[in-house]
């Protein structure tokens, strides 16, 4: 029984190695996928718009408690930070109207996304909370799977 486990775990790492997929974001090589969601202001979020400046995606959902907790970080580094699009990505929190009322709830002070289970397979997310990094270029420079605070996002954005 050992033996098939091993070598299902050999599988896994193979297609894994053959695909460069990396688990919980998008391919770091790859330019970040094109999304068109609308925000809570009326408008649209199009990451062809925002080359020229680093983008922060944060996928959260009105029911995750890890998700609650980091916002006052991510609200922080936004506004430390106001050359950075930082983008909070509404899934599986219901409509726009919900949205509206747990982002003030919350305190969130950035903008916010209404996303849905099409932007999560994008960018390959599965796991809430995930934020991904876009360079000014429009390329993924990281992605990281569970809670960020302030100085990781500001480690996150130095990196090459």
């Amino acid at each position: 029984m050992l033996k098939d486990y091993g070598a299902v775990a050999l599988l896994v790492i193979a297609v894994l190695v053959l695909f460069g997929r990396r688990p919980g974001g998008p391919d770091l090589q790859d330019a970040a996928p094109e999304i068109s969601v609308p925000d809570l202001e009326g408008g649209k979020v199009e990451l062809a718009d925002l080359v020229g400046a680093p983008v922060v995606l944060n996928f959260w959902a009105s029911w995750c408690g890890p998700c609650r907790q980091e916002i006052p970080e991510f609200s922080a580094f936004a506004q430390a930070h106001p050359q950075v699009h930082v983008i909070g990505v509404a899934v599986d929190s219901g409509s726009a109207a919900d949205v509206e009322r747990a982002a003030k709830s919350f305190g969130i002070s950035y903008r916010v996304a209404v996303g849905d289970s099409s932007i999560m397979q994008r960018y390959n997310v599965s796991n809430l909370p995930t934020t991904v990094i876009i360079g000014a270029d429009g390329k993924v420079k990281g992605s990281h799977v569970g809670m960020l605070n302030q100085k990781g996002l500001e480690a996150a954005l130095s990196k090459d």
